[in-house]
């Protein structure tokens, strides 16, 4: 695997969003060390998960505002209750002396303790509102990072479409290329074409499918080249996008036509003539 093929495999994203193992976050750290392009990459990874991460930071829902504020509530009516229940009535003396209310300890002890424990619930519920918010950011996160991923795989898949259709009309508009249409057999499909370019200098052979039936799935196309009037094996036609294909086969310095037959899948040694879909004389 090449560095690109490692970018875009997307295991740069994972490192960044925590999805990875011990042993491939250090696979990564490795090759960021070894290749300065695979080091950037995840730079801009890195810098691109932040951005996102703070553009979509917010406050905790409205719900937990609520939550917080009738806790407090019953808390406050439970260390009222709590007072007027541990109040001391004062101590009834005769007319000349002073009333006097003496000091109660528990309820002193008792007030830093109830501070506490109203502290700890606040402290709790704001917990669990910044956790939630946390996740998610983080969720949100690991979603951004496969979006990331599914990105850059089709605009790999783009890449390579790009250069086919170039190497296609380089091809095509090369003057050392001939062009061989061919027809659809009469007597089995008469509505399948092919087309040949063939360079007789470099004795390069290119196959465009314009219609051909979809193969069963234990079959496949072969290419054929006539010279000499012998049959020569061309190669076998790919199986994807049988209708819109462009492959490179064979080469081949002498021909006189060639022909497509539908074989069993891997191709044969000579071919099958109840089996031929198309054919075109040089």
């Amino acid at each position: 695997m090449n560095t690109q093929e490692y970018i875009s495999s997307g295991i740069l994203e994972q490192y960044v969003t925590g999805t990875l193992s011990a042993q491939e976050k250090q696979e990564v750290e490795c090759m960021s060390h070894i290749y300065p392009e695979i080091a950037a990459e995840l730079l801009s990874v890195q810098t691109t998960m932040e951005a996102f991460a703070t553009s979509i930071s917010k406050t905790p829902p409205a719900h937990l505002r609520d939550k917080i504020l009738g806790s407090l509530h019953a808390l406050a009516i439970e260390e009222q209750s709590s007072a007027n229940i541990k109040k001391i009535a004062p101590v009834a003396t005769s007319s000349n002396e002073k009333t006097t209310e003496p000091l109660d300890k528990n309820n002193i002890v008792a007030m830093p303790f109830n501070m506490m424990r109203i502290a700890a619930a606040i402290f709790f519920i704001v917990s669990v509102g910044l956790g939630y918010v946390l996740y998610k950011n983080n969720t949100t996160i690991s979603s951004l990072g496969n979006e990331i991923s599914s990105i850059k795989k089709e605009i790999q898949l783009k890449e390579q479409t790009i250069a086919l259709q170039t190497t296609q009309l380089n091809v095509i508009q090369n003057p050392d290329v001939q062009k061989v249409n061919l027809a659809g057999i009469a007597t089995k499909s008469p509505d399948s074409k092919a087309i040949i370019y063939w360079n007789k200098k470099s004795n390069d052979v290119y196959l465009s499918i314009t219609k051909l039936p979809e193969p069963a799935a234990d079959k496949q196309y072969q290419l054929w080249a006539i010279a000499d009037g012998k049959p020569v094996d061309m190669g076998m036609v790919s199986e994807n996008n049988i209708d819109s294909l462009f492959q490179k086969m064979k080469t081949i310095g002498n021909a006189q036509a060639f022909a497509i037959t539908l074989e069993k899948k891997g191709g044969v040694p000579s071919p099958t003539l109840t089996e031929m879909y198309v054919m075109g004389g040089v």
